[in-house]
Parts: structure tokens; C-alpha cells; sequence
């Protein structure tokens, strides 16, 4: 569930840093959606990722992540 945007939308660079590594089980991903406001409605979601300089700020809470403790990647 994790790994299709990446497939769709990453750079070359992203998929053999993220993509590869999944598919080959060397890396697990999960999804970092489920907020206390919004649960898991994607609409609702109030996490944002800002960028300052060369870095990104993101600012937000979440709740249950599934995969979260163990994943290698969000």
C-alpha cells in the first residue's frame, strides 16, 4: 500500500532508495495517515510538510500507524 506512490510519482533516485529494497523485503514501508482529528480520512488530514532552505519542517500528529514501529520507511 505503501510502495505504489513511489512506483507512480518518485524519481529514479527514490525508487532504487525506497522501491527496490521493499520489493525485494529488505525494507518495509508504511503509510503515516491516521491523525486524532481526522482518523484515517486522507481529506482530513492537517499534517504538512513546509520547506525552509534545503531541508522540510513538517509539523503534525499522528495516532496508529500500522507498520510504524517496525517500517524502515513512512
Amino acid at each position: 500500500m505503501a510502495t505504489p506512490p513511489i512506483h507512480l510519482f518518485g524519481t529514479e533516485a527514490q525508487k532504487q532508495a525506497y522501491l527496490v529494497p521493499a520489493i525485494r523485503g529488505e525494507k518495509i514501508s508504511c503509510l503515516g495517515i491516521t491523525e486524532p482529528d481526522a482518523g484515517s480520512d486522507v481529506s482530513g488530514i492537517k499534517t504538512r510538510a513546509v520547506r525552509d532552505g534545503d531541508e522540510w519542517v513538517i509539523n503534525g500528529s499522528k495516532t496508529y500507524i500500522t507498520n510504524g514501529h517496525r517500517s524502515d520507511f513512512i
